[in-house]
């Protein structure tokens, strides 16, 4: 038996066994567990939405992610890097600004009583703002 995860109809999360489409199903590896596998799959597919459907990111867009280093704040940093978009990153301290920077982020804000109005004119060139701003915080 092939282990996988799919997301979308057909609904029916605790069934054993499912019919549906192959392009649906990914295949999971056998090294990874339920347990790894379904916050990373979730994150995933918000990640997904985030950056194809509620805003269209790629190159020419610049993001603002609310904690970059988390889980979901990572892998929007690393995905809209991978669609070439500019990605500013904010942390609580500079142990996660590293691992937002890692993740990808070009511009990281630390600390929660940074000037941030004047940090995100300053990166964006002055009244510019970015076009699309996520709390991966809250994920």
């Amino acid at each position: 038996m092939t282990r996988v995860a799919y997301a979308g109809a057909p609904v029916g999360a605790y069934a054993s066994e499912r019919n549906l489409p192959a392009w649906r199903a990914i295949e999971l590896p056998d090294s990874l567990s339920d347990e790894i596998v379904a916050p990373v799959f979730v994150k995933g597919v918000t990640a997904y939405m985030l950056l194809t459907r509620i805003a269209s990111v790629g190159r020419g867009t610049t993001i603002l992610v609310h904690g970059a280093a988390g889980g979901l704040g990572q892998l929007l940093t690393r995905w809209a890097r991978h669609l070439d978009a500019a990605v500013i990153g904010t942390v609580g301290s500079e142990a996660k600004a590293t691992a937002a920077r890692e993740a990808g982020a070009q511009h990281v804000v630390v600390g929660r009583d940074a000037a941030f109005a004047r940090e995100m004119a300053g990166l964006t060139g002055g009244r510019r703002g970015v076009d699309a701003a996520y709390d991966a915080s809250v994920a």
